[in-house]
């Protein structure tokens, strides 16, 4: 079996084939250019692997193994793309061809794909760079990355953008190979004396494995410039209204909003301009935020932020005081009128309310129980929320209960008399005897109470009471009925059956 380090050495060639790939860049910025990072590329013995596509063109994957998997088929410009291929079943290894090509510019490239095969052992090669990206301010200026590999490793030479030439230095030479697990490499660019940013990709390889480190450095030239003259709006009230700030700026610009109920005029301009901005009327009880933008070419963005204060939190109600007149169930509203979220709570059982909680406005029902006792009651019922607090009082009548006549007589002979009940509640009459029958036992509020009293065939009177009740209020009517009167001797009323014939 090869030892590793004999792979490595083994590399070398297209190694160094990839880094003169990478340096076949055009002279002129005018001229077309695709350039792929090797035109061999082993893959992991876990089906992986990376291509470095650099290009000012657009192109397309128009060719590829069956077996092989592309991060991306198709692009412009600068791209890493990520092989996967499916697992191997044969214990040879395969090959196959992947075609890079840019119809548009008449280029193509062809990159030969190796796959191990099921019985052979690879090492992984592995390769990182830290950062992997760098931005460069248009003045001259230096920055260092550090390179990890677990190999020997090269550096392709930068491939620059749509520049004519390079304006990076790099501390390390792209035709050597490095043995160093761990490198800083120092990157240094040129002052930028164009008015456009310009930016430039530099590729480390180590066997099969990549790293690429995307370089960027702003534009020069003349120096553009944009600002305002506050970074904070506050209006003063909820209601709509306008505030503006001033830009300063000699460059093209641009102004949005993060928030629809806020709007910006104009939203795009070059030069100084007073920015207008718009809020619309907050009906919401807290403040709300917003964030004005404000990009221009070649410049820094800047932000404004913006507060409109909320209506506040409110609750009132329609009544203070419900009154039920009647000791009887009853039930009534009131209203809550309110932007915040609110509870509503009794202070007695016989007061029940519905609904007990909400947010906004709601009607609120009212139900309260038979009063039973002859004084009136009272109770309260609160409703609060977002810290405010409001109250209604609530009385109700008590329980009145009048029976009349409250004596009742009867012949002997049996008859139907009647008695009346005038009450406010419910009421109940009870203790009735066996020989009379009453039309009606139990009632609400006004009624007539019919007696009908049986003849009473002993010669003794006899007496009842009834008793009406309303909660703890009671009245009592008496029952009186004549025994049957036994004629006597010489009594001139005698019947005539009793008399003795002569």
């Amino acid at each position: 079996m090869m030892k590793p380090t004999t792979k490595l050495l083994l590399r070398v060639p297209a190694i160094i084939l990839a880094v003169l790939a990478l340096t076949a860049c055009p002279s002129d910025s005018s001229e077309d250019y695709l350039n792929v990072s090797t035109n061999q590329l082993t893959l992991t013995s876990a089906g992986k692997g990376q291509l470095t596509i650099s290009s000012n063109v657009s192109w397309s994957i128009t060719n590829k193994p069956m077996w092989l998997n592309c991060s991306a088929t198709s692009g412009k410009g600068d791209m890493l793309l990520m092989l996967t291929a499916e697992n191997n079943p044969n214990k040879e290894e395969r090959i196959g061809t992947l075609t890079v090509k840019s119809s548009a510019a008449n280029i193509e490239t062809n990159v030969t794909i190796v796959q191990p095969g099921a019985g052979q052992v690879t090492v992984d090669d592995q390769i990182t760079v830290s950062p992997t990206s760098i931005v460069f301010a248009a003045d001259p200026d230096s920055r260092s990355v550090t390179v990890s590999a677990n190999g020997s490793w090269t550096m392709a030479a930068p491939v620059y953008g749509a520049e004519a030439s390079g304006w990076l230095a790099l501390s390390i030479n792209s035709s050597v190979i490095y043995s160093d697990a761990t490198k800083a490499v120092t990157i240094e660019a040129e002052k930028n004396t164009a008015t456009t940013e310009r930016t430039a990709t530099i590729t480390f390889t180590c066997g099969t494995a990549t790293a690429v480190v995307m370089v960027k450095q702003q534009p020069g030239g003349e120096t553009y410039s944009l600002d305002v003259n506050t970074t904070n709006i506050s209006f003063n009230s909820s209601a709509a209204s306008s505030e503006t700030f001033t830009l300063t700026s000699n460059t093209s610009w641009t102004v949005t909003s993060s928030e629809a109920w806020l709007t910006v005029t104009p939203t795009s301009g070059s030069n100084d301009r007073t920015i207008t901005a718009s809020a619309t009327e907050n009906t919401l009880k807290d403040a709300r935020t917003a964030v004005i933008t404000i990009a221009g070419e070649g410049v820094q963005t800047k932000t404004v932020n913006v507060t409109q204060p909320g209506t506040g939190a409110y609750l009132t109600l329609d009544y203070s005081r419900l009154n039920f007149d009647s000791s009887r169930a009853d039930s009534k509203t009131f209203n809550i009128d309110s932007n915040a979220q609110w509870i509503v709570t009794t202070s007695a059982s016989w007061l029940t309310v519905s609904p007990t909680s909400g947010s906004g406005n709601a009607t609120i029902s009212v139900e309260v129980a038979d009063n039973n006792d002859a004084a009136p009651r009272t109770a309260t019922i609160t409703v609060s929320g977002e810290g405010i607090t409001r109250t209604v009082s609530v009385q109700q009548s008590g329980n009145s209960l009048q029976v009349s006549p409250q004596e009742l007589s009867f012949k002997w002979e049996g008859e139907e008399k009647s008695f009346t009940i005038t009450s406010e509640g419910s009421w109940v009459v009870s203790g009735a005897p066996s020989w009379c029958n009453l039309s009606q036992t139990s009632g609400s509020g006004n009624a007539t109470i019919s007696v009908t009293a049986a003849a009473n065939n002993s010669s003794s009177d006899r007496t009842a009471t009834l008793t009406v009740k309303s909660g703890s209020i009671s009245h009592s009517v008496t029952l009186t009925q004549n025994g049957q009167k036994v004629p006597q001797e010489g009594d001139q009323n005698l019947p005539d059956h009793s008399r003795s014939s002569k």
